[in-house]
């Protein structure tokens, strides 16, 4: 019994062997705002323009001819059409994978900023700062306003659940079930505004400085799922299936969680990533991109930002460890302390503690003959661990992360 449990941990660890995000080409180190996939094809809005990459990331070429403005915020794909929002030069339109581009501004104020565009059928929704939302019924050749019902003309972000469109604003959410003739307030047990709103099948996540939330009822009423946020400052949340990834902020403590449970958990997978904000996320297969927008340092560079890529199926496996009986550690993550507490156990006698890394290899192993035990594990390297206890009779694993 002990080989086959040490087996199916170290095939889960031989997965994820040197499992972290990786920096992609730099993009002169510009600030990453929104990302978009069409087939192959990555598109990245950045403070310099589209970007543009049909390697999964490998090498990024600029996809700027006809954009007047390069301060790209929102990215959308309808088809074969690409629509990109800029800070005040309104909407662009790419008919040929970012080749050329051409401004769709009739009906749009001049000098605003297009936050985020949603495509609903043959609806395309541009959600502002400060005009509030509009909406084009012919891919873009003109816009017209929709803000009947909204409180607050500052929306941050937008998603499509169906014929439900949300929008997540400076007032908390609002939803409309008719193309935006009308928004009725959608903020029963949501208490913030909503920087970012995803949807899983029937579940709409939303994330704000209070954590996430999910509505199971198409935001009838929230509640929060934030077991496991070490940091609940939630800015940016995507959805690939079962799989919802949140970017938390903080100035010392920005990170990156993954549910696979609709939230009942998350685990921290932010190894690799600088500390910086995720500003947003997306899905090609099964890699995973991550847009990083950080503040200058005193060169006048933004150290850390740009397009950073991970396999969405080793993020899986680490939140998969353990899949036994397990016990607490704290904190976790970890600097260079441990507090292992064994109270599942029922006898102590002849009892082993391990730790092994991610390659499966042993690092420490000890007799303990108490029930709390704390560790000194300020020798380790940044990453995630697997701890294992067990005796003749009894065994139990946890993980924790090493920052």
């Amino acid at each position: 019994m002990k080989k086959i449990y040490i087996l199916i941990i170290l095939l889960l660890l031989g997965n994820i062997v040197n499992a972290q995000w990786q920096l992609t080409d730099i993009l002169n180190n510009k600030m990453v705002r929104c990302l978009a996939v069409s087939d192959s094809n990555v598109f990245a809005g950045v403070s310099g323009g589209v970007f543009l990459s049909v390697n999964n990331g490998t090498t990024w070429t600029a996809a700027n001819n006809g954009i007047t403005n390069t301060e790209v915020f929102s990215l959308a794909i309808s088809g074969t059409n690409i629509f990109a929002g800029t800070d005040s030069n309104g909407i662009f339109l790419s008919t040929n994978n970012g080749i050329s581009w051409s401004a769709l501004n009739t009906g749009i104020p001049v000098n605003i900023l297009v936050s985020s565009i949603a495509v609903s059928g043959t609806n395309i929704f541009a959600a502002t700062i400060g005009s509030g939302m509009f909406l084009s019924t012919n891919d873009g050749i003109s816009w017209i306003a929709i803000n009947n019902g909204l409180t607050s003309l500052q929306i941050y972000s937008l998603a499509v659940s169906g014929t439900t469109i949300f929008a997540g604003t400076n007032n908390g959410i609002f939803l409309s079930n008719n193309n935006g003739t009308t928004w009725t307030s959608a903020n029963n047990g949501l208490s913030a505004p909503a920087s970012s709103i995803a949807v899983s099948g029937t579940n709409i996540f939303a994330g704000n400085y209070h954590g996430v939330f999910l509505s199971m009822d198409n935001g009838s009423s929230w509640t929060a799922v934030n077991n496991g946020l070490t940091n609940i400052d939630v800015y940016s949340i995507a959805v690939s299936g079962t799989n919802i990834l949140a970017g938390t902020y903080n100035l010392q403590n920005c990170k990156v969680f993954l549910s696979s449970n609709n939230g009942a958990s998350w685990t921290n997978v932010s190894t690799g990533l600088p500390n910086a904000l995720v500003r947003c996320f997306a899905f090609n297969g099964m890699n995973v991109f991550a847009g990083v927008h950080n503040i200058s340092d005193w060169t006048g560079q933004y150290p850390g930002a740009g397009v950073w890529k991970r396999s969405l199926s080793e993020m899986i496996s680490i939140s998969e460890i353990p899949t036994a009986n397990t016990f607490a550690i704290s904190p976790n993550p970890a600097i260079d302390k441990l507090i292992i507490d064994l109270q599942p156990l029922k006898n102590l006698q002849n009892t082993t503690l391990s730790i092994y890394d991610i390659q499966g290899k042993l690092l420490l192993q000890q007799h303990i003959n108490q029930l709390q035990t704390e560790l000194n594990i300020s020798s380790f390297f940044k990453g995630i661990y697997v701890v294992k206890v067990n005796n003749e009779n009894e065994s139990f694993v946890s993980k924790f992360m090493k920052e």
